[in-house]
């Protein structure tokens, strides 16, 4: 364990996790083996990070195996993680969160999951199955990607949009079927005159 970590009362972090300098972890986190976090990270109460995914495979009699998961999660610098979010970690590949992404409540991402830096994901979305989330995208609650689906620069997916198909870049997606408009304005553009603090963005 690094210096200038906060881990309060009733938080479980398991052996052979990293965690690094100015990252702090609020209570009831739990923290699995094989989950490195960067610094300056908030993991707020009650988030769960590299549990097992879910994943079985029946056997010759059709009793459904649990198949073990190998991957690790890698979570980058200055990402937060919001409550009740879980991430799980993969059967093989890595699950990468990278710098700068925050993550909102009750989120639930799993199975190969690969984001770039500065991605809002809004409570109760859900992304799963090898999907990879480019840039500066904004996914809305409710929605769900999945199916290997990626995700390019400045996407916005709309409240309870279904994605199982590529989403080219500056774009809102929205509906189920899921439907491509043209995008008007960025999430950055909405959000930076709202705000009194200096962003670095």
């Amino acid at each position: 364990m690094c210096a200038h970590i906060s881990i309060p009362d009733f938080t479980e972090v398991s052996d052979n996790t990293v965690r690094r300098d100015d990252t702090v972890i609020r209570n009831h986190g739990v923290i699995f083996a094989g989950t490195q976090i960067g610094v300056r990270c908030l993991i707020k109460p009650h988030a769960v990070l590299g549990e097992e995914g879910f994943g079985f495979a029946s056997n010759t009699a059709s009793v459904p195996v649990r198949i073990p998961n190998r991957g690790r999660l890698l979570i980058r610098g200055d990402v937060e993680i919001w409550p009740h979010t879980i991430i799980a970690r993969s059967k093989l590949d890595d699950i990468v969160i990278n710098g700068s992404t925050k993550i909102d409540g009750l989120a639930f991402i799993t199975n190969n999951v690969q984001t770039g830096p500065r991605n809002m994901v809004i409570a109760w979305a859900g992304i799963v199955g090898s999907v990879t989330i480019v840039h500066q995208c904004w996914i809305d609650p409710n929605a769900s990607i999945m199916d290997a689906v990626t995700l390019v620069d400045n996407t916005f997916v709309e409240l309870d949009a279904v994605v199982t198909k590529f989403v080219s870049d500056n774009v809102t997606v929205a509906g189920n079927p899921v439907r491509v408009f043209e995008r008007k304005l960025t999430w950055k553009k909405y959000l930076l005159p709202q705000l009194t603090l200096p962003i670095n963005f």
